[in-house]
């Protein structure tokens, strides 16, 4: 039956429907009434149920906000509820094998006037099992659910779902995917079908600090290719606001790469130590990097100082000024990059012995390729 072409049944008034109507199963009888009241502008949600015995359905407005998370009284943002106490009821009964389901009528009033638009209520923007498929294949796929919602509503030009059904399916489906596991359990089991390098950190209470990741391929690049990394920390990447640090190096080709990743519990020296130390392993001895790109973290300075020898260049924040044009100076006349700068203040023995740093904002920008790779 049809959400969008009502039937002979569904004309019929809505006492008569109810009380002449017979299904062969709960599943049926639930289908047959959303519909009927689709038509109508009503949502309907099942209230509660005992199997094989009866169903409770009420209207998709009936009840009222509940503080389930309890947080009332505490700094929360300004919400609002579709629930208005509506005192529609009716339900379904079962009268055995040979009397089948009929419907038992409560209370058939409403508080509010039937939608226009039925896709405000989320009884009808449920999705079949074909499109749940499709969400799950495409999830898998990488697809953002901006594009599973506009392949979904090519496929169904009258589709009522939105954009936050789709992240309920995927919600779902990870549900489904977890199982009985924890999330923790069910990420350490990815990372090993997966075969990446991890190593893992506890707090005095027991729980884990501090992961450090590596893909496979990863681990071959940053062994290839040695000599330059960039690290940084983002945020905002997790519900348990770790700052997640990212190690990227640089190839032969000009080209950027992914080399490992670390959660952390903070910004400080042993963190980033520990994370050094875990990425120092699983590149092997002989592989240290010649330099190293930060931004003026003091905490990373210092925990890469502590661990060797090497080249730390401050990359200066925020965007270069603008270099003014010099009479006489062409477009195709070349400058020297930033790293050839370095590379002849290490052989005029420029460096600092002491803390072994590069500062590339004592070198002037107009006399440096501003179109490098960094």
């Amino acid at each position: 039956m049809s959400l969008t072409e009502p039937t002979e049944i569904m004309q019929q008034s809505e006492h008569v429907y109810l009380t002449t109507s017979k299904f062969d199963s709960c599943d049926q009888l639930v289908k047959s009434v959303r519909e009927f009241y689709y038509t109508k502008g009503y949502g309907i949600s099942i209230r509660g149920s005992r199997q094989d015995k009866h169903v409770i359905l009420q209207c998709d407005r009936s009840g009222s906000y509940r503080d389930i998370r309890g947080i009332s009284g505490k700094r929360k943002k300004s919400t609002s509820t579709h629930l208005i106490k509506c005192p529609f009821k009716i339900v379904g009964k079962n009268h055995g094998p040979d009397g089948g389901w009929i419907v038992d009528i409560k209370d058939l009033s409403h508080k509010h006037e039937p939608s226009i638009d039925i896709s405000g209520h989320p009884s009808f923007r449920q999705l079949t099992p074909e499109s749940i498929k499709t969400v799950e294949e495409m999830t898998k796929a990488g697809i953002p659910p901006r594009q599973i919602l506009s392949s979904l509503r090519q496929q169904t030009p009258n589709l009522p779902a939105i954009s936050r059904t789709i992240y309920n399916v995927k919600r779902k489906i990870k549900r489904q995917s977890l199982g009985d596991r924890p999330l923790i359990n069910a990420l350490f089991q990815e990372l090993e079908e997966g075969g990446f390098t991890y190593d893992i950190s506890h707090n005095p209470e027991g729980r884990i600090s501090r992961l450090f990741m590596a893909q496979p391929l990863s681990i071959k690049l940053a062994k290839s290719f040695s000599n330059i990394f960039v690290m940084d920390c983002t945020y905002k990447t997790n519900k348990y606001n770790m700052p997640l640090l990212d190690i990227i190096g640089v190839s032969c080709f000009n080209t950027s790469f992914y080399s490992g990743f670390a959660f952390l519990e903070k910004e400080d020296e042993e963190n980033y130590a520990w994370a050094l130390r875990a990425f120092k392993e699983i590149i092997g001895e002989g592989n240290e990097p010649c330099v190293i790109m930060s931004d003026r973290e003091l905490a990373l300075m210092n925990g890469i100082n502590n661990q060797q020898q090497i080249s730390v260049i401050q990359r200066p924040k925020g965007r270069p000024p603008k270099s003014k044009k010099k009479r006489g100076v062409t477009s195709t006349t070349r400058y020297p990059s930033r790293f050839e700068l370095v590379e002849s203040s290490q052989r005029c023995n420029k460096m600092d012995d002491d803390n072994n740093l590069i500062d590339l904002n004592t070198y002037p920008y107009d006399t440096c390729d501003l179109d490098g790779p960094f």
